[in-house]
């Protein structure tokens, strides 16, 4: 039985289940945030393309032009994230997804489709290996680590937190502000607000050492330089 795919649009995208990193039986809201997100990304050709299931596949691509990465390019197609998880993996959906995405991009008179990746799939970064049997090419990469903006408004410096455990660096932010107003008649009037924010990254390859961060005006900048690649020396041993 062929496998059953269908494209989010403006009118299933409220029925339809999301495929994404988090895991939750109840309505959360960085689900319903992605889900309103998509809603007008929608209107500018972004692509939301899943299995037929609840589960983990699918792909997301858009004009490169409108697309939210800091990649140059003209008449591209750039893809955000390619992902099949668990017992879905292993039937060939991967494959038909790239496929789709390529042969969309060709009908619609594309230059080529393009994509962040890496040695290795890490979070938000593709697997090279997989889609070089597509005829990808690497045409760019940085040389020194990678510079990486998180917005957090609202936000002290004191309220933020960075850890670094198992090539896992997590950023997290807690906010609790309270407000205390006394009326004439003796009544006290008190308001209470709480945020919070939490994202963790892969560092693996980053010299975790040389890690660097400044706030300024509720942007958080972390600067990840790479690993130095181990170089083999070439010397003569003596005999003692």
């Amino acid at each position: 039985m062929e496998a059953e795919f269908i494209n989010l649009t403006e009118k299933n995208i409220d029925s339809e289940h999301l495929c994404c990193i988090i895991r939750s039986k109840k309505p959360h809201p960085g689900v319903e945030a992605k889900r309103e997100w998509l809603r007008e990304r929608l209107k500018e050709g972004h692509v939301f393309r899943k299995l037929n299931v609840k589960g983990t596949a699918f792909i997301e691509y858009a004009p490169l032009e409108r697309a939210w990465v800091p990649v140059e390019g003209e008449n591209y197609v750039y893809i955000y994230c390619l992902w099949v998880l668990g017992e879905l993996k292993g039937r060939g959906y991967g494959k038909q997804l790239m496929e789709y995405c390529i042969r969309e991009a060709k009908s619609g008179g594309r230059s080529g489709v393009c994509m962040l990746g890496a040695k290795k799939q890490k979070n938000w970064l593709s697997d090279q290996a997989f889609a070089k049997r597509y005829g990808f090419q690497t045409v760019d990469e940085t040389e020194d680590g990678y510079e990486v903006d998180v917005d957090l408004p609202g936000f002290k410096k004191e309220d933020i937190k960075i850890g670094l455990e198992n090539d896992r660096l997590t950023i997290s932010a807690e906010r609790k502000d309270e407000h205390e107003e006394k009326g004439k008649n003796g009544c006290i009037r008190r308001e209470r607000s709480y945020g919070s924010f939490t994202r963790s990254f892969d560092v693996s390859g980053i010299d975790t050492a040389a890690i660097s961060a400044a706030y300024t005006d509720g942007v958080l900048t972390l600067t990840l330089p790479k690993r130095p690649e181990l170089v083999p020396e070439n010397r003569q041993i003596a005999i003692q």
